[in-house]
């Protein structure tokens, strides 16, 4: 039986906390290391994750230091203190689904080689839950990059994730990004082992709780632009193929236009996203198989929004509501 880490970031999650811990505990797994890392929470999460601690030795509870916070700090101080064979990742207001460690366990102790899994999640919506299962596949690291990038029962999500701790060696969050910031990381890492086995499973092992007063579901002007610079960093990453570097573009380019079609922008903003545009067009093309009904969906409802200015502050709306991403 192998060690598994979870690391779990907390602010202000007073009102879910409980739920997230009993759903691993409840489990039963004897390998099990549960590191909650608060950031600064001004509620009652650290007095709740205190009580924990006290009660279970396989709870560590840590504090960000005063002049650290953040999700991204928050996970990479997680990093420095986990002991486990396998890492996962957990949002504080999300639940662990009934045997998926033991599922986590049995995946990498029949695959000697495998690094990491993709594991199927459910959404809980108050008004519509649903189910994102992966189609079971086993591929190498630097085609499942590329999955990453317009797939959604992949995407760049870290709690439907496991890691062989291996592999992610000394690769941290960058504290510099404000979004997407779990997707940058996992690209680095894979990019880091390109011939490294991963496994796309349909097992489901994690029920994502969809809040809608949540911050990382609002859409702005400000927040499109900080998805867009996560993925300008990654265009020189090293060890990434032409494919990947293709697609990475495609995917630029749609960010870009999005956020031109959408926001009023200033001169030099629509300077910016005028050269990406210019210099992404050929790859955006290539690669329009990808995504082509929501490619096809974006232009009529750009050519829509032309003829009623009015139909821009609803499909902003509608961004908000359909967008699940940490």
């Amino acid at each position: 039986m192998k060690k598994i880490s979870i690391i779990i970031p907390i602010h202000n999650n007073e009102k879910q906390l409980s739920r997230c811990l009993n759903s691993f505990l409840i489990q039963k797994y004897e390998k099990l290391e549960l590191i909650c890392v608060d950031d600064h929470s001004r509620d009652n999460s650290l007095k709740i994750c205190q009580q924990y601690a006290n009660q279970y030795e396989n709870i560590i509870l840590k504090r960000l230091p005063k002049h650290l916070s953040g999700v991204s700090n928050a996970r990479n101080y997680g990093l420095e203190v986990a002991t486990g064979d396998i890492i996962g990742f957990s949002d504080a207001d999300d639940t662990s689904v009934m045997g998926a460690l033991h599922c986590v366990n049995n995946d990498f102790e029949k695959n000697n080689n495998l690094k990491v899994v993709n594991y199927s999640f459910n959404v809980i919506d108050r008004k519509n839950n649903r189910k994102v299962r992966g189609k079971k596949e086993v591929i190498r690291s630097d085609n499942f990059i590329n999955y990453l990038l317009y797939k959604e029962n992949v995407q760049g999500f870290l709690w439907n994730k496991y890691f062989d701790k291996k592999i992610i060696n000394n690769i941290r969050f960058r504290t510099c990004l404000s979004k997407a910031e779990d997707l940058n990381f996992i690209f680095r890492v894979l990019a880091a082992s390109p011939d490294a086995v991963v496994i796309i499973s349909n097992r489901f092992i994690y029920n994502y709780c969809y809040n809608d007063n949540s911050v990382s579901h609002t859409n702005t002007k400000n927040s499109d632009f900080d998805y867009l610079n996560s993925y300008l960093d990654l265009l020189n990453l090293k060890g990434i193929s032409k494919r990947t570097h293709s697609i990475l573009k495609y995917r630029i380019y749609k960010q870009a236009r999005d956020i031109k079609r959408i926001y009023t922008l200033n001169s030099e903003e629509r300077d910016l996203l005028d050269k990406l545009l210019k210099s992404c067009l050929i790859d955006y093309i290539g690669n329009y198989k990808l995504g082509w009904k929501d490619n096809t969906f974006s232009t009529f409802k750009h050519v829509l929004g032309h003829l009623f200015p009015q139909l821009k502050n609803i499909y902003r709306k509608l961004g908000e509501s359909s967008n699940y991403e940490n």
